[in-house]
């Protein structure tokens, strides 16, 4: 590795602290050579060229799945491809997705808007508003900078509304969000209370059409110590959530009532979902609520009444306890059910959850009507105020992605699935199997990984492997079809070895926690025992 140069540091302390001005002309001219430096290398690689045109042929495929959300009688979904590097904001219907090949509508070509106003814009997301579905707001940012600016676009005409009847958020760090027709609510980090020490927004702020931002109203303001607040609207039941985040895993919800915010009664660590009349708490450390009734495991997943949250007297019902192999991954609300993930020795189940009338709740397990096995399955409602339906999206190390709806029965019975789009494969697959194997750590854990090769492979060493992890932000490693892999390394009869290491999500909080602060060397330590032990189906 080519060394950066060493330029006399005012302090005394660092020869390289040049490099921090991220921007500077110094800093940027490095970088470019060192990039320069490392394509030529790439290029002068005898397959660079055959791998290069393939690579990039698999990744702007015109026969991606086109991923969608539902909003009122239209699929809004963003696309990119060799054409549109930038992207597009698309919607279609429903009859004319099912088809091989959906007519879309184009709401804002973003290649072309950059072109317009010669700035590199990146799109940053958009929100409709609810019920009229008329206008949207736009999020966009200057080469994809965590600064973001926010425009409403008409949806009848395509054009953008403009000011003063029309909203506009300046480019910082900070959202738009609709809390309807004639107002929004503001955060931005070049509020005049300023911004906390992070550089995000410390102050809401609710802001009438027509009028200056001068004069949009302080909702909520937090201190300058915290990471940031942020607000959420459900323009379904024009209800208010404000989150103080207090640091990265600590944070405060808080609902916005007429008298002023709420603060929900639970610990900051654990991460909180409201939907209609429940919420949802996930747990990130042991708790025992206020009236003692009991302890709660690191990783359970809660759910009660909101009313009886916010007086303080919830009676918490458990939809999820883990144990030593199993870790909660997502939940989804439909319009009557809350849908959970979770890892049993990091393999995808799924539970829908149905509250009965005496204030129980039921599960059924909906993993075999999904047909997931080996593979990782993400699920996330369709509409979730008016549905009961469900995306289902699958994907495996040597199967492409397919997308489904799930059409939920009564407390997950009779669940009919139905297959909208599948992707074709983009390499041969032909002789490679998939197994799962565990590790010994130089402690005594056991850390299991997933491998991908030959059916026929030697066991001598001689093969060529690429062994990947990542261990960090509770997030599990599991099965996904990578068509970079797939031919730049599979196809050459080599062995892709993916871990799942501590400080990652795969046994749940206390996997996490366990390679944090002066123990992430447990992330990586090995033993020189390789136990050759792989479990059934692979």
């Amino acid at each position: 590795m080519t060394q950066a140069p060493t330029t006399p540091d005012p302090t005394g302390q660092d020869p390289h602290r040049w490099l921090e001005e991220v921007e500077s002309p110094e800093a940027m001219a490095w970088v470019a050579s060192r990039s320069t430096a490392a394509e030529d290398c790439l290029r002068a690689h005898p397959l660079y060229a055959s791998l290069h045109a393939g690579l990039q042929q698999a990744l702007e495929a015109p026969d991606r799945i086109p991923l969608v959300g539902q909003v009122g009688a239209h699929l809004y979904g963003f696309w990119t491809d060799a054409d549109h590097p930038r992207g597009v904001w698309r919607r279609t219907t429903w009859e004319s997705y099912r088809t091989p090949d959906p007519e879309w509508e184009v709401l804002l070509d973003v290649d072309a808007l950059a072109r317009e106003e010669d700035v590199p814009w990146a799109w940053q997301g958009a929100s409709v508003l609810r019920p009229t579905h008329d206008r949207a707001l736009v999020h966009l940012s200057r080469g994809g900078s965590d600064a973001g600016t926010t425009r409403e676009l008409d949806l009848t005409t395509l054009q953008w509304v403009p000011a003063p009847e029309g909203f506009t958020k300046g480019e910082a760090k900070g959202r738009l969000a609709w809390r309807d027709r004639d107002h929004v609510y503001l955060t931005t980090a070049a509020d005049p209370t300023g911004a906390t020490r992070s550089g995000y927004p410390r102050t809401v702020r609710l802001w009438e059409r027509g009028t200056p931002v001068e004069q949009a109203q302080v909702v909520h303001t937090v201190g300058e110590d915290d990471l940031g607040l942020f607000v959420e609207h459900d323009q379904e039941l024009g209800r208010t959530l404000l989150r103080r985040a207090v640091a990265f895993y600590a944070s405060e919800t808080m609902v916005l009532t007429d008298h002023g915010p709420v603060t929900l009664p639970v610990p900051t660590s654990a991460d909180v979902s409201v939907h209609q009349d429940h919420v949802a708490l996930r747990l990130r450390e042991d708790w025992t609520p206020a009236d003692g009734a009991g302890t709660w495991t690191q990783g359970s997943l809660l759910v009660a009444p909101l009313d009886d949250v916010l007086r303080g007297d919830a009676d918490w019902s458990a939809v999820f306890v883990p144990d030593e192999r199993s870790a909660l991954v997502d939940l989804t609300w439909t319009a009557s059910h809350l849908v959970t993930t979770a890892l049993v020795d990091v393999r995808h189940t799924v539970q829908v959850h149905s509250p009965a009338p005496d204030g129980a709740w039921t599960a059924e397990d909906l993993t075999g009507a999904l047909d997931v096995d080996l593979r990782t399955v993400s699920v996330s409602a369709v509409e979730a105020h008016r549905s009961e339906d469900l995306w289902v999206v699958t994907t495996g190390f040597l199967e492409p992605m397919e997308l489904s709806v799930a059409h939920l029965g009564a407390g997950g019975h009779g669940t009919v699935l139905e297959t909208l789009k599948a992707a074709p494969a983009r390499f041969d697959a032909t002789g490679l199997e998939v197994s799962q194997h565990w590790a010994s750590s130089a402690d005594g854990t056991r850390v299991p990984y997933w491998q991908v090769g030959p059916a026929d492979l030697p066991l001598d060493g001689t093969t060529p492997t690429v062994l990947h992890g990542y261990g960090g932000f509770e997030h599990a490693l599991t099965p996904a079809y990578d068509p970079v892999v797939g031919r730049a390394w599979l196809a050459s009869g080599h062995v892709h070895v993916v871990a799942g290491i501590r400080g990652g999500g795969e046994f749940g909080p206390r996997w996490h926690r366990a390679a944090l602060g002066p123990e992430r060397h447990r992330a990586y330590e090995t033993s020189s025992r390789w136990p050759a032990t792989s479990s059934p189906g692979g």
